[in-house]
């Protein structure tokens, strides 16, 4: 189940229709719409944005072989394939669905790593090296736990990780 922030709708993965898709159900549990269908299945819910009544997840919708990174909006309308790589992506989502981590990989290569915006926030900044990118974030992200682990009453990881995204990659919109 997916509960979007400041939202009294939940999503709920089900297989009621033969493959497994969203649907959205109002907090009474009164079903309001599928959201995704199609004879193929979502995988993983991987972030929501609820002032964009956006929900983003992985499926088989490209090739059961594949996972693919795809937005739909709440309603099921204007769906859109996020990824474009053929593979096996991995999505790592920022906590506000603006940023994500895609770890993919594919028969013909290794693991890549790519940084990337969900939806339009910013331009990224030039000459950043994505890869690296994800590395720096990984590590800030381990940091963070350990700061977290130890009790500190002051961490707020959403807003660090969102802080250290903004910082290193994205340019400001003026």
């Amino acid at each position: 189940m997916t509960f979007p922030g400041n939202s009294s709708e939940f999503f709920w993965l089900s297989d009621r229709d033969g493959f497994q898709h969203l649907y959205r159900y109002d907090y009474s549990g009164k079903l309001i719409n599928q959201v995704t269908q199609g004879n193929w299945s979502v995988t993983r819910v991987e972030g929501s944005d609820a002032p964009q009544q956006t929900i983003y997840y992985t499926s088989t919708e490209a090739s059961p072989l594949q996972r693919q990174l795809y937005s739909v909006r709440f309603d099921g309308s204007n769906e859109k394939r996020i990824t474009t790589v053929s593979g096996n992506h991995r999505i790592n989502m920022s906590p506000t669905a603006t940023y994500f981590i895609d770890r993919y990989s594919r028969i013909v290569n290794e693991l890549e790593v790519a940084y990337s915006e969900a939806r339009d926030a910013g331009d990224l900044r030039a000459g950043i090296d994505p890869t690296r990118a994800a590395r720096d974030l990984v590590a800030l992200m381990d940091g963070l736990q350990i700061q977290w682990l130890l009790g500190d009453p002051s961490l707020n990881m959403a807003a660090a990780v969102e802080a250290h995204l903004r910082a290193q990659l994205v340019e400001p919109r003026s």
